[in-house]
Order: structure tokens, then C-alpha cells, then sequence
């Protein structure tokens, strides 16, 4: 149930993702540049998607619009999106009108839509107002 994205460009419109176990999440966006989740759900065990890239010249581009994340249960420190940036050249997360069910509260961000939980190159905009 975890995906691995490795396009410059991926878009999800209306799917489902389903994961399992504590130890994974369901989407990976380790190669991908630029993402799009619009009207997605997102079922787990307590994290969704991981924006991570190992090289320092990417720049991730992620929006997700109109999407549900439901936890089975809370992981420790761990948001819906987690992010770290410590390897790369940024992130850029938007959110809009999406929900987060049955999350922990991120161990950096506090919230448990987002965390940005290493790295310092990232920006979250939420309903359009920059929170981080």
C-alpha cells in the first residue's frame, strides 16, 4: 500500500490510497518534483504522505486540494504530511480545504495536518494564508 512517485509531474485526481501499517505511509513523493492530489482520500495507520528528495538542486511543488486523511490510529510526533528537507533544494506544500482525522500532532509543527520535521527550506501556505 505505499507508493513510490519518481515523475516531474504526478496528478491524483479523486483516488483512494490505503496503508496498513505504522511503519510505511501511502504516498512517498522520493523522486517526484511536482504533485497534485485533488479530491484524494487517504487511508492509514497514522501517516500519509512523505515529501522527501535526496538531491539539493529539487525543488517539491505539492498541492493537495479536497482531500481526506483518516488515521486508524496516531503515530507519535508523525502529521498526514510530513515533510523534510534537509536534503534537497525546497518544498513548497499547499493545502486547501482538506481535513486531517485520527492524526498525532507533528513533532516539529504541532499540528497534525503538516510537520515539516527536518530541514529548513520549506514553505506550507494553508487556505491561503503561509503558516510556515
Amino acid at each position: 500500500g505505499q507508493v513510490f512517485l519518481y515523475g516531474n509531474s504526478e496528478i491524483f485526481n479523486n483516488c483512494t490510497f490505503n496503508q496498513d501499517s505504522a511503519d510505511a505511509y501511502n504516498v512517498w513523493t522520493y523522486g517526484a518534483k511536482d504533485v497534485e492530489f485533488n479530491n484524494c482520500t487517504f487511508n492509514s495507520a497514522g501517516k500519509s504522505v512523505l515529501i522527501y528528495h535526496e538531491n539539493a538542486s529539487v525543488t517539491n511543488d505539492v498541492s493537495v486540494t479536497g482531500c481526506e486523511f483518516y488515521a486508524s490510529s496516531a503515530v507519535d510526533g508523525k502529521a498526514a504530511i510530513e515533510m523534510d528537507s534537509s536534503l534537497q533544494g525546497e518544498i513548497k506544500l499547499t493545502v486547501s480545504n482538506t481535513n486531517a482525522n485520527g492524526f498525532g500532532s507533528g513533532n516539529v509543527s504541532g499540528n497534525s495536518l503538516w510537520n515539516n520535521k527536518k530541514g529548513d527550506k520549506t514553505s506550507v501556505y494553508v487556505d491561503g494564508t503561509q503558516v510556515l
